[in-house]
C-alpha cells in the first residue's frame, strides 16, 4: 500500500499507512488530520456496519490482502463488518460506550498506544 502525502508510521517494525473512517467528522473533532492520513473515508464508502463498505475501502487503499488492514473502532457492529470483509479488527474501549457482550471475539484496547 502506498501513501501519497500522508505520514508513514512504524508499528512493530513494519511500515504502516494511516487512514480514517470518520463518518463525516474529519474536521473539527480533534483538528484537521488530513496531513497525517493516507486516506479518509466517510459514508460514501457505504454504511459502517456492512462488510461491503470495508471491501470498498480496501480497494481504495490498494491492498492485495484485506488481512493487512488493522481496523480500530469503538463499535461492535463495525468491528464485525470489518472482520467479515477480512480485516483484522480491535475494539477501543472508551468512557461512556455501551458495555460489550461476553464472547464477542475481538481484542479490546483502551489506548491506540497499545497498537504500537
Amino acid at each position: 500500500m502506498s501513501c501519497a502525502g500522508g505520514v508513514e508510521r512504524r508499528a512493530r517494525g513494519a511500515a504502516a499507512q494511516v487512514a480514517l473512517d470518520a463518518g463525516g467528522q474529519l474536521l473539527g473533532v480533534v483538528g484537521d488530520l488530513r496531513p497525517y492520513l493516507c486516506g479518509f473515508f466517510d459514508t460514501t464508502a457505504g454504511l459502517k456496519a456492512e462488510p461491503a463498505s470495508y471491501a470498498n475501502i480496501a480497494l481504495s487503499l490498494g491492498t492485495d490482502a484485506p488481512a493487512d488492514i488493522l481496523f480500530a473502532t469503538d463499535s461492535l457492529p463495525e468491528a464485525q463488518a470489518a472482520a467479515a470483509a477480512g480485516w483484522r479488527a480491535v475494539l477501543v474501549e472508551r468512557p461512556g460506550n455501551k458495555e460489550l457482550p461476553e464472547g464477542h471475539g475481538f481484542r479490546v484496547i483502551s489506548s491506540m498506544q497499545e497498537l504500537l
